[in-house]
């Protein structure tokens, strides 16, 4: 386990420093201008996974290659659930192909291995497929989003916008993950920065690009409570995914479809869109969009009252993050359990779910808006009543 933790860490100082068009030299000289004094023998020896960067020394270095400490934590628990994939044999083909599959069934640490591990070995091809390479990126940004890990989304997909001679129809996808991602994170400024630039360039875009880019806008407006424009480009959205029998895809956009009439007074047939994307998703495999639907359909409940029925969905949606390993997915369901204990005024169940968000905070995006608005509301004074 510890020559494979060292092995991946090599591999992505490699592919990081290649992509930023850095010799092992000149990496070595900006650290030395740092303050940092790490020799060019040193880091080969860490990228054939020989040797280990100490602590601070890691941060410095992957500090310059554009990317955070926790980037490497990342990279080590990948590296320790890949002893669980079979990457012998593969082309880099291949390896997308079934980072694609397993990032639809929701498994997403078993897809990072795989598109990473395909990311990696491209990276270093003088002659790599490049739309290859940029599909990869792209499922990895998509990866990590889901996972809420924002920086990691964002540093991929930034990557594809610096790829030369990328098709059109990536960079596009690109710079919707980009809209994605900050609409997650509530920078809505940025989000529609980017909206409003992507938005034209869908028109001519083919079918699936189109859905995506619909997909992803209708969500942002409905993050932005602009109903009236989120509808039509949800609508358009399933309308597409279901033509092309995209099965994940049109029930989670039937969940923000439904939870937006619900904003806006259909109670009924909200509810009945969102059962319906819930029971799709579960007959199919897309098990984070069933948890995701069992999220939405506790805050209904929960907005409508019905506490219990709120708390059972809420607490399987938990379950199922925990299964899957979504932590910041299992943050939310616990932020929306202890929000719900508080409007209740049930003292010791809001004890219990501060101790498990409490635990779950080293482990989540600190960009995470339940995280930030958690930490003020604790901070504040605990079991006080929490924001609706």
């Amino acid at each position: 386990m510890k020559d494979g933790v060292h092995r991946a860490v090599g591999e992505r100082l490699r592919s990081l420093r290649v992509a930023h068009g850095l010799t092992l030299q000149e990496l070595s000289t900006r650290l030395s201008d740092a303050g940092v004094d790490v020799s060019e023998a040193t880091l080969n020896r860490v990228e054939n996974g020989r040797a280990m960067l100490r602590l601070d020394t890691a941060r410095s270095v992957f500090g310059i290659l554009g990317t955070s400490l926790g980037y490497i934590e990342e990279v080590i628990a990948e590296a320790q659930s890949r002893t669980d994939v079979d990457l012998t044999g593969k082309s880099a083909d291949e390896l997308v192909c079934e980072g694609q599959r397993q990032l639809e069934i929701g498994d997403y640490h078993k897809a990072l291995s795989l598109l990473q591990a395909a990311r990696d070995r491209l990276v270093l091809e003088e002659e790599a497929d490049r739309e290859l390479l940029a599909r990869a990126l792209i499922l990895e940004s998509d990866c990590q989003r889901r996972l809420r890990r924002f920086q990691l989304s964002l540093n991929a997909a930034k990557q594809v916008l610096n790829l030369p001679e990328v098709s059109v129809a990536n960079r596009i996808r690109a710079v919707l993950l980009y809209v994605a991602v900050n609409n997650m994170s509530e920078d809505f400024f940025q989000a529609r920065l980017y909206a409003d630039y992507v938005e034209p360039l869908l028109e001519k875009a083919d079918p699936k690009v189109r859905a995506y880019g619909l997909d992803v806008l209708g969500f942002l407006y409905f993050r932005m409570e602009r109903f009236q424009e989120a509808v039509p480009r949800l609508e358009t959205a399933k309308g597409i995914y279901d033509k092309l029998k995209a099965v994940e895809q049109a029930s989670r956009v039937r969940v923000n479809l439904g939870y937006c009439f619900f904003k806006t007074g259909h109670t009924e047939s909200a509810l009945s869109i969102v059962r319906r994307a819930r029971d799709d998703a579960r007959r199919n495999g897309y098990m984070q969009v069933t948890g995701y639907a069992m999220r939405v359909l506790g805050r209904m409940a929960a907005e409508l009252g019905d506490y219990e029925v709120a708390q059972q969905h809420i607490s399987s949606a938990a379950s199922l993050a925990r299964k899957l390993r979504l932590d910041n997915e299992l943050f939310i369901c616990l932020f929306d359990l202890w929000r719900l204990y508080v409007k209740l005024g049930d003292k010791r169940k809001v004890r219990r779910e501060m101790g498990g968000l409490r635990r779950l905070l080293s482990r989540v995006d600190s960009s995470l808006p339940e995280a930030r608005e958690f930490l003020a509301t604790a901070s504040q004074g605990g079991n006080r009543r929490a924001k609706q």
